[in-house]
């Protein structure tokens, strides 16, 4: 990030000013802290960008965490004295409701099949996201109405595989028949 590389130089650019009488750009005191406060918040996002762009480790339910660490930031930053980091706070919390609810579940659901997280995770990253008590009420609701819908989905698959036959007699079916000219 241009930003992140330019911090390290304030002494330069602070230099080049009294040395170059027709440099007249240099960046006050307070936005030298707006820069370096946006690296900081803008690198929460370069890194959780560079994970998700992988493909050899990121799955769905390393996502949930990662999303839940971001709205928390967000509404931290809408605390922010800098009036600048507080609108593109409010702006980008929009956003990210628009488009977060419409995933919420499914990452959830991911979530709660990883053995690392399960339950206790969702709630953590539910009562981050609604900015609520993790043993509120509203928050064992939500959990419990998302375990709901994830038993109703695992009741729903069991349903569709009794419809077809057992793998037994599929495995019987061509037993005297040879298998082995695949493999040749």
């Amino acid at each position: 990030m241009m930003l992140e590389v330019a911090l390290p130089y304030r002494v330069v650019f602070e230099c080049a000013k009294q040395v170059d009488k027709q440099y007249e750009h240099l960046p006050s005191d307070k936005e030298w802290e707006f820069a370096a406060e946006m690296v900081e918040r803008l690198g929460l996002f370069y890194e959780i960008t560079k994970l998700f762009s992988g493909t050899n480790y990121v799955t769905a339910n390393v996502y949930f965490p990662r999303i839940c660490k971001i709205k928390m930031k967000m509404r931290q930053w809408a605390t922010s004295s800098n009036p600048i980091i507080k609108k593109l706070s409010m702006e980008m919390t929009t956003k990210f409701d628009k488009y977060w609810t419409d995933i919420q579940d499914l990452m959830g659901m991911a979530t709660l099949l990883d053995p690392r997280y399960k339950r206790h995770m969702l709630t953590a990253c539910f009562a981050m996201l609604h900015g609520i008590e993790p043993s509120s009420y509203e928050c064992v609701e939500l959990v419990d109405a998302l375990v709901a819908r994830l038993h109703s989905l695992i009741e729903e698959y069991e349903v569709e595989v009794d419809e077809y036959k057992p793998c037994e007699e599929l495995l019987s079916i061509n037993e005297s028949s040879s298998h082995h000219e695949y493999f040749q």
